[in-house]
């Protein structure tokens, strides 16, 4: 599946594909910091850097949420 199509799936089917281990959350994560690496191109570095640090840090958050989910293929 093209990464590209990824960003414009529902968040629970994106869940949903990541616990049936149809995609890794690590994929998820790397799909979507890179769609956002893209569209911030061109915005001046300082604000490039803080806006990339943000999206990770909430992407972590995110990622780290859908681990704790039941059935989740990450979940212990």
């Amino acid at each position: 599946m093209p990464d590209s199509d990824l960003m414009f799936r529902a968040a629970l089917e994106l869940a949903s594909m990541v616990r049936s281990g149809e995609i890794s959350s690590r994929e998820l994560v790397e799909t979507s910091l890179a769609r956002i690496e893209d569209q911030l191109a061109h915005t001046p570095n300082p604000a490039r850097r803080q806006a990339l640090e943000a999206a990770r840090r909430e992407l972590s958050d995110r990622l780290a949420r859908l681990e704790e989910l039941p059935g989740s293929a990450d979940a212990s």
